[in-house]
């Protein structure tokens, strides 16, 4: 469904997909590797906009793993940027007040 997906973007004339992963208590790093390198794979064209913060936290948890091993293996795969439109982008005092259990940026 994904690579479908992403052929629709490709005929319509899009360039960048937005992958959204949220919480999933089983999907690791090892999901998002597997699913960037078959996207990149299938359309090299296509810039791969995707996951926030948070997602790369709970990933890392997932696959006990460093955030920053996360990262490097994910852009290995085909990540061109993050996604970052939530709280974790603000200061630590109103992200705090707003947000208290959203991770910081």
């Amino acid at each position: 469904d994904i690579l479908r997906r992403c052929a629709e973007t490709v005929e319509l004339g899009g360039t960048q997909i937005m992958f959204q992963g949220g919480h999933h208590p089983d999907f690791g790093v090892e999901y998002y590797e597997e699913h960037f390198s078959a996207i990149k794979k299938a359309y090299p064209q296509l810039v791969i906009h995707s996951l926030g913060a948070s997602e790369i936290e709970h990933m890392a948890r997932i696959s006990k793993v460093s955030a920053e091993e996360a990262i490097s293996r994910i852009h290995a795969a085909g990540l061109d940027s993050f996604a970052g439109a939530g709280a974790e982008l603000l200061p630590a005092r109103p992200r705090t007040a707003i947000a208290p259990l959203k991770e910081s940026g």
